[in-house]
């Protein structure tokens, strides 16, 4: 003699109650951007300074890069002028290499964004024509 066991039956029908769906995993969008520090407060660097910054911003994962959010996340951090280039798309279990971006990608998942003023883009561009300088043959 068998038993059989009846087919699960689902609660949330018997009881007329939506099952709630889970929640989408969260991953990290890094935008790259251009921006001028407004709050030197905020910012650590003097006000109407042009930088690069790494904007690190928390979204449900599938979603297209938000630059509202990023523009957003880095007004409140004491930007203003905030250009944005390019984004990359990071999974939760992402381990960037450097300390810095380490604790912003974390800081991102735990309050939602981080900022990192990467480096002065006037140093960068100088830096740029002095290795132009360098490579042009002399006659």
């Amino acid at each position: 003699m068998s038993t059989r066991k009846a087919p699960p039956v689902a609660t949330a029908a018997l009881t007329g109650k939506r099952r709630l769906s889970a929640a989408p995993a969260p991953e990290i969008h890094v935008f790259l951007a251009t921006a001028i520090a407004r709050d030197p407060a905020a910012t650590s660097c003097a006000p109407g300074e042009p930088h690069s910054l790494l904007i690190f911003c928390r979204q449900p994962e599938g979603e297209a890069p938000d630059e509202r959010l990023a523009r957003m996340s880095a007004s409140a951090s004491g930007w203003s002028e905030i250009r944005l280039e390019r984004s990359k798309r990071l999974p939760v279990t992402a381990q960037p290499a450097e300390a810095v971006l380490r604790a912003a990608f974390l800081e991102a998942l735990q309050e939602g964004f981080a900022v990192v003023a990467h480096r002065r883009r006037e140093d960068r561009s100088a830096h740029d024509s002095a290795e132009r300088k360098k490579k042009k043959p002399r006659r």
